[in-house]
């Protein structure tokens, strides 16, 4: 803290705001951001009075200095990550907000990824240490020769179960426990998705082209991931044709998965379609931008 009396460290109130404006700039604060918010500013050791002044100070305009090279920036968000895992878990929103704040801060998606997964495991060992003491040690492996190999990374499970659909889609009958495996994965398939969903590539021998595009469209609305958001709308921006690329269940599809990822309800039809465009037109386009 600062020496000076109701004045917050000058690091600790610039990652504060940083958070701040990434909540803000939709006008309003839901209770997943006031729930990690709170959780931040315990953290940072920010009392509240401290806090509502740099609310006003963002809600204000004041310019926000961030750090200029790319290690300052990293840090920040770890440390945005870090708070937020400590106490357990992350939720959908929390994630979303998350990754908001990474897109403000300039970091690719890759980047963002390893920094979100190192961040995660970061905070476990925090746990873990604040809890010794409580548990008995485990006793190490004598035989640590024979563990198995590591796991697959989420990452490449993601993409081993898109190749399957790409394989076999047209031999389920009902591809639901798939897919279901695809969002247990959470945000690490995200990108995976969005890669199959810009794709040409249409799974063998399936009559339907778009069938797994809509698929994917369902799945990114339920991850809930800001980072689908330009892909999904930029699919709505081919027109209304009816052909390989697009058709009017897809685009149906799409409009409901953009509203759960900006909070709308777009209607799955004609009317959630149009809805879902303008919103992009006067709201989205220029805010969104595309990550791979």
């Amino acid at each position: 803290m600062s020496e000076h009396a109701g004045e917050p460290d000058s690091t600790a109130s610039r990652y504060m705001k940083a958070l701040l404006v990434t909540v803000l700039v939709d006008g309003k604060v839901t209770d997943a951001e006031k729930r990690l918010i709170n959780r931040i500013q315990r953290r940072l050791n920010i009392d509240d009075h401290q806090l509502h002044r740099l609310v006003r100070d963002v809600a204000g305009g004041q310019q926000i200095e961030l750090p200029p090279d790319e290690q300052g920036r990293r840090a920040t968000l770890e440390l945005m990550v870090v708070t937020a895992a400590i106490d357990g878990q992350i939720s959908p929103d929390e994630q979303r907000l998350l990754v908001d704040m990474g897109q403000r801060l300039g970091m690719v998606d890759q980047v963002w990824q390893e920094l979100y997964e190192k961040a995660l495991r970061k905070a476990e060992q925090i746990r873990a240490r604040e809890s010794e003491g409580t548990h008995h040690p485990q006793p190490p492996n004598p035989d640590a020769s024979t563990a198995p190999p590591p796991e697959p990374s989420k990452v490449d499970q993601a993409e081993e179960l898109i190749e399957q659909f790409y394989l076999h889609l047209a031999d389920w009958a009902d591809p639901t426990e798939k897919a279901s495996r695809l969002l247990e994965l959470g945000s690490a398939v995200v990108i995976p998705l969005i890669r199959a969903f810009e794709s040409y590539r249409v799974p063998e021998r399936c009559p339907d082209v778009t069938g797994f595009r809509l698929i994917i469209a369902d799945l990114l609305g339920q991850l809930g991931d800001r980072r689908a958001v330009y892909y999904l709308a930029e699919l709505l921006g081919l027109g209304d044709q009816e052909n390989e690329l697009t058709n009017a269940s897809l685009r149906g599809a799409t409009a409901e998965a953009l509203g759960k990822l900006i909070g709308q309800d777009f209607q799955r039809g004609p009317s959630g379609v149009a809805a879902a465009r303008q919103w992009w037109r006067e709201h989205g386009q220029g805010h969104y931008n595309p990550i791979i």
